[in-house]
């Protein structure tokens, strides 16, 4: 029988020695105030740097033929050389001049999933000794915000300050509060938040040092299945079974209660068998096989229809 056991480590590897690492990366992320100046990607079919460049897409930001190398010791230089390599070729140079707060319209990052594009954006300026702060419209693509976030990439979201921002403006941002200031014109800006987890992961410096964080924990905790209370449960399963006609009526509402299994004799509906669940519909028992269920202490928790 399958049993749930606490988090086994590597032979050599050691708890105190994911506790080191992990304490390494919380401490090496920064909470220091971020300056630097705006670059920002103007739309150049509108005359007169009147407004931002919307719909910048990950095609753009890294193009594929940058996101592959032929090793993996050349992968990362790939990714930064790539970098807004034909929408803005001198952007890895303007940004070791100071230009690292990156700022475009709505819709930022949308397409793909590819991670190479926050990895090379974040990596362009950590070769200079500096950080980015990638500042946007509204809509940013989910994906990569999400990537970013993963990454330890800075990202914020502020119409107002895409709007107000022009080129060479001196921008700080607190990672602390995620508030952004424009220095040059003396406003300060309070971006679009993020989710509480969103919000835990940058905090934390990226899912890497979090990983390590929650690894840690896993290894000196004993597991333990939790069973949401009926209240929940009734709002969240949902179940099909057949009729006589064939057809697939929905039953919702089920309530979820812990079993160690059962077997014909102690079956709380009178003899459906082990292996599989149970439902009860009205005054009816339905049984439920399972594949690989094979004996009664295999069988799944029982399902009550309420």
């Amino acid at each position: 029988m399958h049993t749930i056991q606490p988090a086994r480590l590597k032979p050599g590897v050691t708890r105190e020695a994911i506790a080191s690492a992990a304490s390494v990366v919380e401490k090496e992320t920064s909470t220091t105030v971020i300056r630097g100046r705006a670059l920002i990607l103007w739309d150049l079919k509108v005359l007169g740097k009147k407004k931002k460049l919307d719909a910048i897409d990950t095609d753009q930001i890294t193009p594929a033929a940058d996101c592959v190398s032929e090793s993996l010791d050349t992968l990362d230089e790939r990714w930064k050389a790539g970098a807004f390599r034909y929408l803005m070729p001198d952007f890895r140079a303007r940004v070791h001049r100071g230009e690292t707060f990156v700022v475009a319209g709505d819709r930022f990052a949308i397409g793909s999933s590819r991670e190479m594009s926050p990895a090379g954006l974040k990596g362009v300026a950590e070769e200079a000794g500096l950080e980015m702060v990638v500042v946007c419209g509204s809509n940013m693509g989910d994906i990569f915000r999400r990537n970013a976030l993963n990454l330890g990439l800075q990202v914020v979201q502020s119409p107002e300050a895409v709007a107000d921002a022009r080129d060479g403006d001196e921008f700080e941002f607190d990672p602390s509060s995620r508030r952004l200031s424009n220095v040059t014109q003396g406003k300060s800006y309070d971006p679009v938040p993020l989710t509480p987890k969103e919000d835990e992961i940058r905090r934390t410096g990226g899912i890497f040092a979090m990983g390590r964080r929650e690894l840690r924990a896993s290894v000196e905790r004993q597991p333990a299945i939790e069973f949401p209370p009926p209240e929940l449960a009734r709002r969240m399963t949902r179940i099909f079974l057949p009729d006589e006609t064939g057809s697939r009526p929905v039953f919702d509402g089920l309530e979820i209660y812990r079993r160690e299994g059962y077997g014909v004799d102690d079956d709380p509906f009178g003899g459906a068998g082990a292996g599989g669940i149970l439902v009860r519909i009205g005054d009816e028992g339905h049984h439920l096989p399972v594949l690989g269920a094979a004996d009664a202490d295999a069988a799944l928790p029982v399902l009550m229809v309420a």
